[in-house]
């Protein structure tokens, strides 16, 4: 099983008890090594160590002899992608929320593979209605606030776990430096949407609806 020394491009992935991979294979065609369940990472040369990304803790960290996870105590089932680096080399750093997911899931869920997301827009079209009502005396008030904060709950989850979906299928293609590169710029231009379309609607319930109201 060959692994460039110091590449981040090259992951070693394990496979989960039940065969499956987190690992996607790149446009070239060329994917990290697999190791199965309860086969160990080939030897490192002197100088070199092996740290991995936890699912379980949604972020790097260091590994034990049987690739377990010292930092939470997880076992190495939740240890997904593993990289080599120097021993000096600090350990990467996974965010444990991702602000472009959590400010516009809508559009950050189909850019980053998970479709179903889209249905976000007639979820808020949902909650605009029942808020417009509820502030004009038509609505159920109770009903209001138990969907907002459902729709709340579920929107900070989705931030808190996007990253760790959004690198696992990055893995293949990108560093996690890369990786994080990228969201900076997905995170700007989506707050700066969600921004545009709080605005909209706000105008739009002020100085539109109620005239046809």
């Amino acid at each position: 099983m060959a692994m460039k020394n110091g590449s981040h491009k090259s992951p070693l992935v394990t496979v989960g008890a039940d065969g499956n991979e987190w690992q996607q294979t790149s446009p070239t065609g060329a994917p990290g090594d697999v190791i199965g369940p309860g086969e160990l990472p080939p030897d490192l040369p002197e100088g070199r160590r092996y740290v991995g990304f936890c699912r379980a803790c949604r972020d790097f960290t260091e590994l034990g002899d049987d690739v377990s996870c010292q930092r939470g105590g997880h076992t190495r089932d939740s240890v997904k992608v593993i990289l080599e680096l120097g021993r000096d080399e600090p350990l990467p750093h996974m965010p444990a929320l991702n602000l472009g997911a959590l400010f516009m899931p809508a559009l950050w869920g189909p850019v980053h593979g998970q479709w179903y997301m889209i249905l976000f827009y007639p979820l808020w079209l949902f909650l605009d209605n029942l808020i417009y009502g509820t502030v004009h005396g038509q609505g159920v008030p109770v009903l209001t606030v138990i969907a907002c904060l459902l729709t709340a709950g579920f929107t900070i989850y989705y931030g808190l776990t996007a990253n760790s979906y959004g690198y696992m299928r990055a893995a293949a293609d990108k560093t996690p430096e890369e990786y994080l590169h990228t969201e900076r710029r997905w995170t700007v231009a989506f707050v700066l949407l969600a921004v545009l379309f709080l605005v909209f609607a706000t105008w739009y319930n002020l100085a539109v609806r109620p005239q046809g109201a």
